[in-house]
């Protein structure tokens, strides 16, 4: 009986001691390297760079723990299934360390990143900066806890993300500076319980396709949103698009806003705003690929009738089931312009004076109106 007491003590210890070791890691990973569950956790004590051309494994049930205001940036290819990157602290908080950053874009030279997790848990971090490659969450990964974007999106880069979450970050999704970068979303996306539950489009042209599928939240845009010319923007139904006080919509490229009866799009701006600028559909618009079905444009309320709801200047868009409501003024219709309209309700103006109309147009314009009705 005494051996065998003193046998399993031994176990005992041998067991806790492995439990509490843990692999420092920092600096340039140069060669191709795989973080183990039998060296786990890892501790970052210094920022860590995956060279281009090299691939960072992490192992299933893997943890990571940042140091305070670190960083791992992959200029390479990072590989984790079933890992935690945390903070390295017994009181852990967002903001703790800085975050994943995805490519390393400067002048001289760009390093194209790639990171793919699989049903990981980042948290705790500031951001995670998708600056230049891809950016694939599958498989219920979760971003949570942090202080400011779960991604920023920044020049070049492209994410995709199905069956999972982003909760408690101040924005989830933040776009800028758009030199082809994008996003895609598979199914069983969340992305609602945040600060600010919106997506931010905070760029001026847009230089790709894109497409805005609905994910239960806002798209918000903060000043100017130009789609420039070859270049075509899909808005899916329920989606809600959200303009700044003063921020304005133009068109010189093509746009598909197609909701439907039960299920319109909406053109608005954010409660407790003054206004937004509504839409300006431009001469260089490709008028058959200009399409609105199903929306609603609301509370475009300058002043200014060069900023209607809508306001059209030598194009030819087509507007059909409709409806423009709680506005200044609804339409402006400038040059060589030959929209067609049918079965739109265009409300009352906002606006209580003799300037207020609902739809102006210039001599040279030639609209063609099919079952709309117009409200004073």
């Amino acid at each position: 009986m005494r051996h065998t007491s003193t046998l399993l003590l031994l176990v005992l210890t041998v067991f806790f001691t492995h439990a509490t070791l843990a692999t420092d890691l920092s600096g340039t990973i140069s060669a191709n390297t795989t973080l183990t569950l039998v060296n786990s956790p890892y501790n970052i004590t210094g920022h860590v760079t995956v060279n281009s051309g090299v691939t960072l494994t992490i192992e299933d049930g893997v943890e990571v723990r940042f140091g305070g205001n670190l960083y791992m940036e992959v200029r390479g290819i990072l590989n984790a299934t079933g890992a935690m990157f945390t903070a390295d602290t017994d009181s852990p908080s967002p903001g703790f360390y800085q975050g994943i950053y995805v490519g390393f874009p400067n002048d001289n030279v760009i390093y194209k990143g790639e990171v793919n997790l699989d049903n990981c848990v980042i948290e705790y971090a500031s951001n995670t900066y998708l600056r230049h490659g891809e950016l694939n969450l599958t498989n219920n990964c979760i971003l949570r806890d942090f202080t400011g974007f779960g991604v920023n999106i920044h020049q070049r880069g492209i994410l995709n993300m199905a069956n999972s979450t982003i909760t408690n970050t101040s924005y989830p999704i933040y776009m800028s500076d758009n030199f082809g970068g994008n996003f895609t979303f598979g199914e069983n996306v969340d992305i609602s319980n945040n600060t600010n539950n919106f997506i931010f489009i905070n760029f001026r042209y847009l230089n790709e396709v894109m497409h805005w599928p609905n994910l239960g939240i806002p798209y918000y845009f903060d000043s100017q949103f130009n789609i420039t010319q070859t270049r075509q923007h899909f808005i899916e139904p329920p989606v809600v698009v959200q303009g700044n006080t003063g921020a304005y919509f133009s068109i010189n490229g093509k746009i598909n806003a197609i909701g439907s009866e039960n299920s319109p799009i909406f053109f608005t701006t954010r409660d407790g705003q003054n206004y937004w600028q509504g839409i300006n559909v431009l001469d260089n618009a490709i008028d058959p690929d200009c399409i609105f079905r199903n929306c609603i444009f609301e509370k475009a309320a300058n002043n200014w009738r060069n900023h209607s709801a809508m306001a059209i200047f030598d194009a030819s868009p087509t507007i059909d089931s409709c409806a423009f409501r709680s506005n200044v003024y609804n339409l402006e219709i400038q040059g060589r312009s030959l929209p067609a309209f049918s079965n739109n309700s265009f409300g009352a103006s906002i606006q209580n004076s003799a300037f207020a109309y609902n739809i102006s147009m210039d001599w040279t314009a030639e609209p063609t109106f099919s079952n709309d009705t117009l409200h004073f």
